[in-house]
Parts: structure tokens; C-alpha cells; sequence
């Protein structure tokens, strides 16, 4: 597992979530901008950026994001999350993805899962940090990391949990 990019992908998430909750919308999209050069546009959920074959999204405040039709479908969402971030490269075969979830369920029910639900779509279990609740999964030559955290946006005090994942 990369951890550099775990960090990253986390600190990315947390900027954009702070900005998410403070409802920055036009500071956030000039952010975006600036950091990506793509164009940036907005829906009802969602700010989204493309660069490159580079698709970038974030919810807007107290919504989820819908997968585009890149998001891989052997990849299973947990059913009672929120998708507040994603990240998919199509220049990669197959697209590489990166993703922040949030969901008011806790850490063992959405651990439970995803060690139920990625056999079923192919994926085989590396590694499992179960204290950490980290788990390293590969399906084929593609390799990806679920790590699911106590409370959300960043706060363990909140109930709920925060699931990112990475490859």
C-alpha cells in the first residue's frame, strides 16, 4: 500500500470537505481551477473538474455524488454511504480511482461489508490490519486499499464513519 498517497488522497479529502461544509462553493471551483487548470462545473451535487482524462468531483453540502459511468462496476459502494470526494483517471487501464465516503453506519457494519462484498465481485483479501481497520484487496493486476475511520469529516467524536478508498 502507498501510504504517501493515502495521506494525500486524506488531505485532499479534509481541505475539500472544509470548504464543502462552510459551503464555499465559488472559492472552492476557483481552487479547483487554479490547481487542476481543468474547467469546472457544477450540478446539483456535485463540483466537478476534468483535466486530462483526469475526473475530479466533490459533493455539495449534505449531498452525495453519484459514480459516473467511469466508476468501476466491480467496485461496490456501501449502500448507506455518501460519496463526498472521487477522483478517476481514465488514462490508466483500468481507471485508477480514489474516493471518500462517508456513511452514519459504524466502522464494523461497513468493514463487514466490504469483507462480504469484494469476494463476491472477484477481489481476494492481501492484507487485513483489522485494529486499523485497513484492508489491502487485488483482483487481475489491480491492486486497492479500503481504509474505514471512526466519525466523519475528520472529527471521531461524530457518530458515523469515514471510508476512503484508494488503488
Amino acid at each position: 500500500m502507498n501510504k504517501g498517497l493515502l495521506i494525500g488522497v486524506i488531505v485532499l479529502g479534509l481541505i475539500a470537505s472544509l470548504f464543502i461544509v462552510f459551503n464555499y462553493n465559488a472559492m472552492f471551483g476557483m481552487v479547483v481551477n487554479f490547481m487542476t487548470g481543468g474547467d469546472v462545473a457544477w450540478n446539483n451535487n456535485a463540483i466537478g473538474t476534468t483535466q486530462g482524462g483526469v475526473i475530479h468531483l466533490a459533493a455539495r453540502p449534505g449531498k452525495g455524488i453519484n459514480p459516473p459511468k467511469q466508476f468501476p462496476k466491480d467496485l461496490p459502494i456501501y449502500p448507506k454511504a455518501n460519496i463526498i470526494t472521487l477522483s478517476i483517471d481514465t488514462t490508466q487501464t483500468p481507471n485508477s480511482i480514489n474516493t471518500i465516503m462517508e456513511s452514519d453506519d459504524n466502522t464494523d457494519m461497513v468493514n463487514n461489508f466490504y469483507k462480504s462484498e469484494m469476494p463476491k465481485n472477484g477481489w481476494t483479501l492481501k492484507e487485513d490490519s483489522a485494529g486499523m481497520m485497513m484492508t489491502d484487496w487485488t483482483k487481475d493486476n489491480r491492486k486497492l486499499s479500503i481504509m474505514i475511520s471512526k466519525g466523519k469529516r475528520g472529527n471521531q467524536n461524530t457518530p458515523g464513519c469515514t471510508i476512503i478508498i484508494t488503488d
